[in-house]
């Protein structure tokens, strides 16, 4: 199942700034809308764990599509590119 027209993915690394706090972080509350939708993926230089409140959608990490939903986890790690998609018409609260 392809999702992005072959060819078309851009690819972008993203800065992560850590707190003062380091070793961890945390954003208490994210809103992924079905309207991000991009053809990219990104990599950042933590791992990142999140845990969605709410709604669905589907995550690619690397080459793998896995569907996400309510009460879910999801572990990326630092070498992986990724992205997140909230079903189209919704949005999923995340932390």
């Amino acid at each position: 199942m392809r999702i992005y027209p072959s060819g078309s993915l851009k690819l972008e690394e993203l800065e992560v700034r850590l707190p003062d706090d380091f070793p961890a972080s945390f954003e208490p509350e994210y809103l992924l809308r079905d309207d991000e939708a991009k053809f990219s993926l990104h990599i950042h230089k933590v791992l990142e764990i999140g845990f969605c409140h709410e709604g669905s959608g589907f995550f690619i990490i690397g080459e793998k599509i896995l569907q996400f939903a309510r009460h879910d986890i999801v572990i990326v790690n630092n070498r992986e590119w990724h992205r997140a998609q909230s079903r189209k018409g919704t949005i999923s609260r995340w932390a």
